[in-house]
């Protein structure tokens, strides 16, 4: 056991106390917990730990939010395409309907990216960004350019995406393991 995991023990327990020197010490020892698994003078402090969860839940909200943001733009990606593919296919002369169908089957799969990322949060936001870096990568190469149209969109939603993995990994652990424990 690591003395952080020991220490989290100890943070709901009614012997701790506080030591400014050396932080969260026994009250019954004046030490630095050295038990393994659990200690025998443990005694469930139930407003820490009431404090605790709270923090918990706050900081899985928080996390929660992230990621419901990160799915969002992918359901916005999907409207911007369709709807670029209707202005392009429909109310500008000159424009070829195939420029539309592209935009549409870009908003296919990003819409496809945005359902899957409800089931399956780290992995559809992965799939999506790799698409979307793809989609500008092709872009680029067709005409380099374009790399610098519309940079600070490009950026903000790399962005948003991809600071949305890493909570959407840790809410697929977690719901595994509330379902290991049914």
């Amino acid at each position: 056991m690591t003395q952080e995991e020991r220490l989290a023990i100890c943070g709901t327990c009614t012997n701790r106390v506080f030591n400014s020197q050396r932080g969260i010490v026994c009250g019954l020892t004046d030490e630095k917990p050295v038990f393994e698994n659990s200690c025998g003078d443990f005694v469930l402090d139930n407003i820490a730990k009431q404090n605790e969860e709270r923090h918990e839940n706050k900081i899985i909200e928080e996390k929660g939010n992230i990621v419901t943001r990160s799915k969002f733009i992918l359901f916005f990606l999907s409207f911007l395409f369709l709807l670029i593919g209707y202005i392009e296919g429909f109310m500008i002369s000159g424009h070829e309907l195939l420029a539309a169908i592209i935009d549409w089957v870009i908003s296919g799969v990003f819409l496809f990216f945005g359902f899957y990322s409800v089931a399956r949060p780290a992995l559809g936001l992965k799939l999506a960004l790799g698409f979307f870096v793809f989609l500008n990568l092709l872009v680029f190469i067709i005409n380099p350019y374009s790399i610098l149209s519309g940079i600070i969109w490009k950026g903000i939603i790399f962005y948003v995406i991809f600071i949305g993995i890493e909570p959407a990994q840790e809410e697929e652990k977690r719901r595994k393991a509330l379902a290991e424990k049914k």
